[in-house]
Parts: structure tokens; sequence; C-alpha cells
């Protein structure tokens, strides 16, 4: 499902009914300061958030299943909640404001 490139500014319709089925979700270049709403999306694999306004991660810590997670362009100054995702195995997070990288050690997956 490719949203990119629209005026999105939150995600609660989309969490209101379980897409069970969904293994991609691209919602870059909007307008998302937050990924609460996100709902259970079990079969989620990559997903792309980059170029939003978000300043947390919050809301993707029950994407068990995902694996490509794009949040580049951002203003997020952690990355904690990957912490949770332990099937990430890739993360491309420049063009943020990171200070600290606890979390990423957290999601054991991951391709150093």
């Amino acid at each position: 499902l490719d949203l990119s490139l629209n005026h999105l500014v939150r995600l609660e319709p989309l969490g209101a009914r379980p897409l069970l089925r969904l293994c991609t979700l691209q919602l870059a270049n909007n307008e998302l300061s937050s990924l609460e709403g996100l709902g259970t999306l079990p079969s989620l694999t990559h997903f792309d958030v980059s170029y939003n306004a978000l300043a947390s991660l919050g809301g993707i810590e029950g994407l068990r299943a995902l694996r490509l997670l794009s949040c580049e362009g951002n203003a997020l100054a952690t990355l904690s909640p990957v912490r949770q995702l332990r099937e990430l195995r890739s993360l491309v997070a420049h063009h943020n404001r990171i200070t600290s990288l606890e979390g990423v050690q957290g999601a054991c997956s991951l391709d150093w």
C-alpha cells in the first residue's frame, strides 16, 4: 500500500480495521507527527515513514514481522522503539536528530 506524497497527518483510520495481510506500507513525504493509531499489522515487513514530521517512533512496537524500516528525514532523537523489532534487518535513519543509539542493540537481527 503506497500512500506517499499525500497530506496525511494521522493514522487513526488505518488502525481501525486490521490489515492482516499487508506486507508493505509506504507513508513517505506526508505530514505525520505520530505513529500512534498504527494498529495491528502482523504481516508488515517493509515500512517507510521517511520525510514526515516524526519526533518519535512510538507505535511501531507491535510490528513484530518488520524487516525494513525507513525513517530518514524526520526529527527523531532516539531509535529506542526498534529494540522491540526482533526481525528487523535494515534500518535507514539518516537526516534526523539522533543523539543516542539506545535500543538499536536490541534489534538483534540488524546487519551491522
